[in-house]
């Protein structure tokens, strides 16, 4: 009885193990990108049953489980807008229905558009972002049929990644002599961050801006880092670094970005073909790459995470594909509720939930030992300042004080070492101070 109970436990365990991972959802092709649309997946990829066939587009309409094949177009990147889908390749962009099984051939407004690295769409500021390898930022505010090239001035021999929120824009390269470009004005101005050879970048809901990018260069096993910023750009502090993974010494790390998702505290990010999660701000990380086939060549890297519903979409990129010989490459998806947070939708054809007014929340829990959530919202952007003071109007934290896009955001503050009592909390923007009161007690 006690071994047959044993046997029945493990058997549990290994189920609950499998089921709590990734699952590959590609089929007989390799994706380079993918986009989601109202449930509907466009990839493009290289075929592994036809190596003739240089790109293809698959669709499906059942999150993976069945795909058809458009061979009416073919591109290394896509983009999903309300509109419908974007796929690019050299000066060759093709405009795709919402269900993704038909395209127009089009062009790039007239630029000369190199191969393109990576596309964006941002439905608060209603804009389509997209780099590409001859360091031309293009940018359009009609979904993808007018564009006009971004006013960086760079060493930079090309982009690789770009994100935006609002008017805050954040792009740049990952070789030599690579580095962040932010925006706070839609595009139309840059401030060169510095950062040398980021790998990703993200622009926050809040604002604050995120990176990754190798650290120990020069080690033969170098790791890749997240950072942050909380104050528009001006310093950056690392959250994490993944062990032994990073982008040195593969045969061309060049135009492959790492994904990065951030909402509240939850945080993810990729390092190669394996991907970390922190659900507590950073504070303590956990690898989420169950069931992700590894490579042991250096050559893969996770180049985008989507969630839309109630699942999570991941890409691992292969920079050598060999034409279907490493089958760990391609889409994967999972539930989100494996990763500790509620379902939501990052999808880029989502809606920007804009607030109508300018108003700072009641913090929550209130009174709190040791720490308080503080909710607050912006009808239009602009530089805000979040402070905590005590009841002689001395400040003694700043949770925020940047440049901040238009939505609803939440700061936490944390306050294990300060004395119970009466604490103010201070918004200030565009002129305009509100202040609410905060209990500690211990």
């Amino acid at each position: 009885m006690h071994r047959f109970a044993t046997v029945f436990f493990a058997f549990c365990f290994l189920a609950l193990s499998a089921h709590a991972q990734w699952t590959f959802v590609s089929q007989d092709f390799e994706p380079t990108d993918f986009a989601i649309l109202d449930g509907r997946i466009v990839v493009s990829g290289a075929s592994t049953i036809s190596p003739a066939a240089s790109h293809e587009v698959h669709v499906s309409a059942d999150g993976g489980q069945s795909w058809s094949l458009v061979s009416a177009a073919e591109g290394r990147n896509v983009l999903a807008t309300p509109d419908g889908f974007i796929l690019a390749e050299l000066n060759t962009k093709f405009d795709g229905t919402p269900d993704g099984q038909s395209w127009t051939p089009n062009d790039w407004g007239g630029y000369d558009v190199a191969k393109t690295t990576q596309m964006f769409y941002d439905p608060i500021a209603d804009r389509v972002f997209a780099t590409t390898q001859n360091y031309v930022l293009l940018i359009s505010s009609d979904r993808g049929q007018t564009w006009v090239n971004a006013p960086l001035s760079s060493s930079d021999s090309e982009l690789t990644f770009v994100h935006a929120q609002g008017d805050i824009v954040l792009t740049g390269y990952n070789g030599t002599q690579g580095a962040l470009h932010l925006s706070t004005d839609g595009g139309q101005t840059w401030a060169n961050l510095g950062q040398g050879r980021p790998t990703g970048g993200f622009v926050a809901p809040n604002g604050d801006l995120y990176y990754t990018k190798d650290v120990n260069i020069g080690v033969v096993t170098p790791s890749n880092g997240l950072f942050r910023s909380r104050d528009g750009g001006a310093t950056f502090e690392q959250l994490f670094a993944a062990p032994n993974k990073g982008f040195q010494g593969r045969k061309s790390p060049l135009r492959m970005a790492a994904a990065i998702y951030v909402n509240g505290p939850n945080l993810l990010f990729s390092a190669n073909d394996r991907l970390y999660l922190s659900t507590d701000d950073g504070v303590t990380w956990e690898d989420a790459s169950a069931g992700i086939v590894p490579d042991d060549t250096g050559e893969s890297a996770a180049i985008r995470f989507e969630i839309a519903g109630d699942t999570a979409y991941l890409l691992l990129l292969s920079n050598d594909r060999n034409q279907g010989i490493h089958t760990g490459y391609g889409l994967y998806a999972r539930p989100v509720s494996e990763f500790g947070f509620a379902a939501t939708n990052t999808s880029n054809q989502a809606e920007a939930d804009v607030p109508q007014s300018f108003r700072l929340g009641a913090a929550y829990p209130n009174p709190f030992n040791p720490q308080t959530t503080i909710p607050y919202e912006l009808s239009r952007p602009g530089h805000l300042r979040l402070s905590i003071h005590d009841v002689t109007g001395r400040e003694i934290a700043v949770l925020r004080d940047a440049h901040t896009p238009a939505g609803q955001f939440e700061s936490t503050w944390s306050a294990p070492n300060a004395p119970s009592g009466a604490y103010l909390v201070r918004l200030t923007f565009d002129g305009t101070t509100l202040t609410n009161t905060l209990t500690l007690l211990k």
